[in-house]
């Protein structure tokens, strides 16, 4: 994924938002640019100088916005938070899983979860606008295929694998030679790996890698399953066949 640099552009529009706002409303925006600031500088800059998959990636969930969204003003008080859920701070990798299902990834449903009907729904809409990616569907969008269980738990660690080794192969044919517990990724599971690896999508020529996520299907098309690529430099979750196999696509896939 080609780097995108904040530069004098970016500043003169925040210029012209403030005069617009302070216009309008007699207010300018520094106390959103600064909660900004103070949220990626918690913790230090960028991604911390450890081996430790909790404190690594509770910071790349704060740098989204997670604890933001739950309400707590110190990266510290949203690892607490985490931890309250019983999450286990040091995973151990569970006995007999696949050794391609290679990499760990938090989940934090919290900040999405939305009531609808008298039930709690995750928001893809959310977690998408959270994680900048583009997403024309809408929380109705996709179902749960009932090949893959749906994660309820606040907060939990999950192994999975990206997809690459499963290129050139129809989601549907990967959906039936998964063997529970092993199951097709859904389209927030994809989302939660893209948060912790951007690269996961995109590539250079001839590794260019979209990852299917056999375990959504499209509400009113059930043959069409979630797919999460780059597009014009974009990340996007969309939607395509899944009897379709193609060179640079593959289904990624999780442990239940």
């Amino acid at each position: 994924m080609a780097k995108k640099i904040f530069g004098l552009k970016q500043i003169r529009q925040l210029e012209e938002i403030q005069k617009t706002r302070l216009k309008k409303e007699g207010t300018g925006i520094h106390e959103e640019v600064q909660e900004l600031i103070q949220r990626l500088t918690a913790g230090g800059v960028g991604t911390p100088d450890t081996a430790d998959p909790f404190l690594i990636q509770t910071k790349v969930l704060w740098d989204f916005g997670w604890g933001r969204e739950l309400g707590v003003t110190t990266i510290d008080a949203y690892r607490k938070s985490v931890e309250k859920e019983g999450l286990a701070t040091k995973p151990d990798r569970p006995a007999g899983m696949p050794e391609h299902l290679n990499r760990l990834v938090l989940w934090d449903r919290r900040p999405l979860l939305e009531k609808r009907e008298r039930r709690e729904q995750v928001s893809l809409v959310k977690i998408c606008r959270l994680l900048n990616v583009d997403f024309s569907g809408d929380d109705e969008t996709f179902i749960q295929h009932e090949a893959t269980p749906e994660i309820t738990v606040p907060v939990r660690w999950v192994w999975c694998q990206d997809g690459r080794r499963n290129r050139n192969r129809s989601p549907k044919d990967c959906r039936t030679s998964f063997h529970a517990p092993e199951v097709g990724i859904e389209a927030l599971g994809g989302l939660f790996l893209f948060a912790q690896d951007r690269s996961v999508i995109g590539g250079t020529r001839g590794a260019w890698h979209v990852v299917d996520l056999p375990g959504s299907v499209h509400r009113d098309c059930p043959s069409r399953c979630a797919c999460l690529l780059l597009w014009s430099g974009w990340p996007r979750l969309r939607w395509g066949w899944d009897d379709d196999a193609d060179p640079g696509c593959g289904s990624a896939s999780r442990w239940e």
